[in-house]
């Protein structure tokens, strides 16, 4: 295959870009590998909010939801299997709440970032929630920038 050919059937800029400058020095230039995808769950119990989430956290470049949960049960245990690279967690959910929840996964993944973004965020919860290990405290009415904002700085390597 010759070079413009190659450089054809790149689809997008950065590609075309990589390519172009391994055509011109390939000995000296090898092409970066994407990063690997952030992995992250989604510890909800309402189902129309999961399905927010996951739909704008595919809207990021190099993050991938692996996983769902609607309580804190189901999320420790989602959080032991799939080993998540960040968790988003509600405080209020059926059985077991976010900080309940929190406990168990640090028990087992003592490292996972937990960002809490709840409805019910106070000074009170906030204190809680670090004492039990979680990174950040978002209101929901602070809107998803902010949530966006926290969990990229959370991320490890910040992959984002």
């Amino acid at each position: 295959m010759n070079s413009v050919s190659r450089i054809l059937f790149v689809k997008d800029r950065q590609s075309i870009r990589d390519t172009v400058e391994t055509l011109v020095h390939p000995a000296e230039k090898i092409p970066p590998r994407a990063a690997a995808a952030a992995h992250i769950l989604i510890a909800e119990d309402r189902e129309s909010m999961r399905d927010a989430l996951k739909h704008l956290f595919k809207l990021r470049k190099n993050w991938e939801v692996c996983g769902e949960a609607q309580d804190g049960k189901e999320a420790v245990r989602k959080a032991e299997e799939l080993h998540p690279d960040l968790i988003v967690m509600d405080y209020k959910m059926q059985d077991t709440d976010g900080l309940q929840a929190a406990e168990g996964i640090f028990k087992v993944l003592p490292d996972v970032p937990v960002v809490m973004f709840t409805l019910y965020k106070t000074e009170e919860l906030e204190r809680a929630a670090r004492q039990v290990g979680v990174r950040c405290v978002v209101g929901k009415e602070e809107g998803v920038h902010t949530l966006l904002h926290a969990i990229e700085c959370q991320l490890p390597n910040s992959v984002n």
